[in-house]
């Protein structure tokens, strides 16, 4: 997939809109190319705050976690959901004990590679990579927060 050399303006834009939706919060499950973080019924994030940093649109969820999506396209925003369908990299990010410090930092990477999905975290007990199921990614958008 190309990507245009810069799409910052456009970036700023889209943390702009969701931040005008603020701070009436975003309540919903979060989805990275189908895949579901938490068990249903459980995966409810709110957005406390978005920005755009360069070319990476950046949201921050209660308990300082946070979903980077990088070079985001065909991005919808409203009242009920934010869905992005494409995006070149992705990274959630969360602390997994205390103290909030960055070597508690755990997070989970996705990267869109010749139209499929690597994946990697810190969470393994042996760090690698993998890839997400091919029809996952095709059929899902990268990121949905909250019903579709």
């Amino acid at each position: 997939m190309n990507y245009p050399v810069s799409i910052m303006p456009q970036v700023e834009e889209l943390a702009a809109k969701v931040s005008a939706l603020l701070p009436n919060p975003r309540y919903g499950p979060l989805k990275v190319w189908g895949r579901s973080f938490g068990r249903p019924g459980e995966n409810w994030y709110t957005v406390e705050s978005c920005y755009a940093n360069g070319d990476c649109l950046r949201f921050k969820f209660g308990f300082d976690e946070v979903l980077a999506v990088w070079y985001p396209t065909d991005v919808e925003i409203s009242e009920k959901v934010i869905r992005i369908g494409r995006a070149s990299a992705i990274r959630v990010s969360w602390y997994g004990a205390n103290p909030k410090v960055p070597e508690n930092i755990q997070y989970k990477d996705f990267a869109l590679i010749d139209g499929s999905v690597t994946f990697r975290t810190n969470m393994d007990t042996v760090p690698g990579t993998g890839w997400l199921n091919q029809e996952l990614v095709e059929s899902n958008p990268a990121v949905i927060i909250g019903e579709n």
